[in-house]
């Protein structure tokens, strides 16, 4: 592998031919990295991994020697990992794959429940990152493994079959290898799992992945312990009511069941009770979804309501709904406020006010700021109709819950 000397020569050559950011780690400390300042998303989200984590979270022995490995995070990051030797680990990246487009950002944020007034730092961050696609990022991977492995001359004699092999899967297969043991925030791809299993009312799958979820660590979202996972539980069970709304449940049942289990959650003072209790919330989102999926919405207005909740965030028309689902616009119109009782643009409304809820009781967003976030054109207009819904004004719904909380 040569001298430190050497390995920072190599380093610059890789840098200098790709552009991808490079860290030299030893005993989980960086000690030399290209560019001289590497933007990291921990910088901006406080309870996020830090570069020096990565390769302690690893299992012990996990990684084979001179050989890269990937993953991609749960904010569409992309690393390369190289152990070296004895306590010397390459960290290549971030870099992203795609671009990162608004409506993506914005399900991040409220998949992630961050505060909305990160975005701006984000797209920033985003930005700046280099994008290459997946075939590059591989290369690159090897590449770094061509210059620090002693057998890298053998292997490029290689065997003539492995050419026709497609690259991508090689990727992908490494990254969802390694994804899953490195994150304190439950990693997207199993979210995602554990809400198709609610979705489809799947009581043992829904237990199973959130036992696989819970035996991660947790994110520690506030410094006193029992809040925190208060907090976690409470972002568990936004997930577990926007599954059981794609599942065919009405929004009104889940709503109004996600708001009794909050009120439970915050009334539980033991940990050990309320670790159980995320488990006892799910099987009754999944009984909901068992006993209302089966439901009076049809398959095209469960397939609108599905496309509404993924795009609550993004503007959100008639038309690009109709297309998304391949139904004329008229139609969809008619039969949505047919059975659904609303018409669709006032159902997308009182969707957006009921989420728009949690910023308002969890949060120290500014009003204006979560109108925005949720496509009001402006303050006034959202507080219009969040007291059309809601009853009351935004200010007068966090003065409620604040006094509450006290």
């Amino acid at each position: 592998m040569g001298d430190l000397k050497s390995i920072k020569e190599k380093l610059r050559a890789f840098h200098q031919a790709t552009m991808v950011p490079i860290n030299l780690l030893k005993d989980n400390k960086s000690i030399y990295c290209l560019p001289e300042s590497i933007s990291y998303i921990n910088s901006i989200i406080e309870n996020s991994y830090k570069v020096e984590d990565i390769p302690s979270l690893f299992p012990s022995g996990y990684f084979d020697s001179i050989k890269s490995n990937y993953f991609k995070n749960d904010y569409n990051e992309c690393f390369i990992i190289l152990n070296l030797k004895e306590n010397y680990q390459l960290v290549a990246g971030p870099v992203l794959n795609e671009k990162i487009h608004d409506g993506i950002l914005n399900n991040i944020i409220r998949l992630k429940k961050l505060p909305i007034k990160v975005k701006s730092k984000l797209v920033n961050h985003f930005d700046n990152l280099l994008v290459i696609n997946t075939n590059r990022c591989y290369y690159c991977g090897k590449l770094l493994e061509y210059l620090f492995s002693s057998t890298a001359a053998d292997d490029l004699t290689g065997d003539a079959s492995r050419e026709h092999t497609f690259i991508s899967d090689n990727y992908f297969t490494e990254m969802i290898k390694n994804r899953g043991k490195l994150f304190h925030h439950p990693p997207f791809f199993l979210e995602q799992e554990l809400m198709s299993k609610i979705k489809s009312g799947n009581l043992n799958d829904t237990l199973a992945v959130l036992r696989e979820i819970n035996s991660l660590k947790r994110t520690r979202l506030s410094k006193d312990a029992l809040r925190s996972v208060k907090n976690s539980l409470i972002c568990s069970v936004t997930l577990f009511t926007r599954a059981a709304i794609e599942g065919g449940v009405s929004p009104e049942a889940a709503f109004t069941l996600s708001d009794s289990i909050i009120l439970a959650i915050e009334e539980i003072n033991s940990m050990p009770e309320l670790m159980e209790y995320e488990y006892t919330a799910a099987k009754q989102y999944v009984q909901i979804v068992q006993d209302l999926s089966k439901s009076k919405y049809s398959n095209i207005i469960q397939q609108a309501i599905s496309y509404i909740y993924k795009n609550l965030t993004n503007k959100l028309t008639l038309k690009q709904i109709s297309d998304a689902i391949y139904v004329h616009p008229n139609y969809l119109s008619i039969l949505f406020k047919r059975e659904v009782g609303m018409a669709l643009p006032d159902y997308i409304m009182k969707t957006r006010v009921n989420e728009s809820k949690y910023y308002i009781r969890y949060t120290n967003a500014k009003i204006s700021d979560i109108a925005a976030f949720y496509q009001f054109c402006n303050q006034s207009y959202y507080t219009r109709v969040f007291k059309k819904f809601a009853g009351c004004t935004p200010n007068e719904y966090r003065i409620k819950y604040n006094q509450q909380n006290e």
